[in-house]
C-alpha cells in the first residue's frame, strides 16, 4: 500500500516547477561593473555617419575635423584643409587662399579625377577657396566660411588642343574669348567637371555661378549628348548667373551646402542692410521735442 503523499509537499513541487519556468522567460541578468556599462554602450551607441567616422578618428590621431561657420559671405573657417597642387590639380597664378573644408577639398580632388578619367591629362585650374581661419578676402564679398571655390575654365587653343591658363579668360555664348584670342571654351570638358560635381556622393552642391550665355552653351551639350533628365533638371537649378555681381563669365564660381555636423554654418548669405530712405534719414536727425518751423510761403513770380 503506497503512503499518501502529503498536500503541501505537493504544492511545494507545483510552486518549484512554476518558478523555474518563469525564470527561464526572463532575460539574462545585466552584468556588473564595466562588463554593464559596456554592454549599455554597445546597445545605445547610434549610427556613426561618414563624417563622425572621419572626426574620431582624427580626435584620436592627427588632426581636427574642419568646421564652417556663419555665412558665406560673413562666416569663419575652423581647422581649415589645404589644397595641395598635384597632377590633377594646379593653383592660379596670383590666387593665394587655398584652404577650404575638408568636405570641399576633397569634392574639388573627386571632380578633378573624373575629368582625368573623361579625358586624359586634364589637370584642373582652382583660383581661391578661403583664407586658413576664413572671414574676409581680397576680390571676394564671399569666400569666408571654407565652402566657396572659384574653378578657371578648362580651354583649348584653336585647333581643340587642352591648354592650361594662367588667369581668368572672359566667354561669350559661342565659347569664344570676348577679348578675342585663339583659345576657346572646351564645352565637353567643362560639362564633364559640371556633371562630376552635380554627381557626387558625398557632398550637396548648392551654387554653380556661371554667365547665362556659357549655361545655355553648356545645357546644349549636355542635351546634345543625351546627359541623364535627373541631372540635366540638377544643372539647370545649381547653374546660374549671381545677382547683384559680376556675371561670372571667366570662372565657375562653386558653393557647397553646409557639411553634415557644422551646427554652427548657415546656408544661404547674410542679407545687406536695407538702405534708409531720405525721408527716414531727415526725420532722424530731426531733434526730438522742438517743433519745426511753418515753411515761408512763395511769392508770386
Amino acid at each position: 500500500m503506497s503512503a499518501k503523499i502529503p498536500a503541501w509537499c505537493t504544492a511545494a513541487v507545483l510552486w518549484l516547477m512554476s518558478a523555474s519556468a518563469f525564470a527561464q522567460g526572463l532575460p539574462e541578468a545585466a552584468p556588473s561593473g564595466d562588463r554593464a556599462q559596456a554592454s549599455q554602450g554597445a546597445a545605445a551607441a547610434p549610427r556613426r555617419t561618414a563624417r563622425n567616422e572621419r572626426s574620431s578618428s582624427r580626435r584620436r590621431g592627427r588632426r581636427p575635423p574642419s568646421l564652417s561657420v556663419g555665412f558665406a559671405n560673413g562666416g569663419a573657417l575652423a581647422n581649415g584643409v589645404a589644397l595641395r597642387e598635384d597632377h590633377l590639380v594646379r593653383h592660379l597664378p596670383g590666387r593665394p587662399h587655398h584652404h577650404g573644408t575638408e568636405e570641399l577639398v576633397a569634392l574639388i580632388r573627386r571632380a578633378a579625377s573624373a575629368v582625368a578619367r573623361d579625358f586624359a591629362g586634364s589637370r584642373l585650374t582652382v583660383g581661391d577657396l578661403s583664407d586658413h581661419d576664413g572671414g574676409p578676402i581680397g576680390h571676394h564679398a564671399s569666400h569666408q566660411s571654407g565652402r566657396d571655390v572659384d574653378l578657371a575654365f578648362y580651354v583649348t587653343d584653336a585647333r581643340s588642343r587642352p591648354m592650361h591658363v594662367n588667369d581668368y579668360i572672359s566667354f561669350n555664348g559661342q565659347g569664344r574669348p570676348i577679348a578675342g584670342g585663339n583659345v576657346r571654351f572646351d564645352v565637353a570638358r567643362n560639362w564633364s567637371l559640371v556633371s562630376a560635381l552635380l554627381d557626387d556622393p558625398a557632398v550637396r552642391v548648392e551654387h554653380i555661378f556661371v554667365s547665362t550665355p556659357l549655361r545655355a552653351l553648356l545645357l546644349e551639350h549636355a542635351r546634345a549628348i543625351h546627359a541623364r533628365p535627373m541631372l540635366l533638371v540638377r544643372a539647370q537649378l545649381v547653374l546660374h548667373q549671381p545677382v547683384r555681381a559680376l556675371p561670372h563669365s571667366n570662372h565657375f564660381h562653386v558653393r557647397i551646402a553646409c557639411p553634415d555636423g557644422d551646427a554652427q554654418c548657415v546656408e544661404g548669405v547674410r542679407p545687406r542692410p536695407r538702405p534708409r530712405s531720405r525721408a527716414r534719414v531727415a526725420s532722424a536727425r530731426q531733434p526730438r521735442g522742438r517743433a519745426t518751423a511753418a515753411p515761408r510761403s512763395r511769392r508770386g513770380h
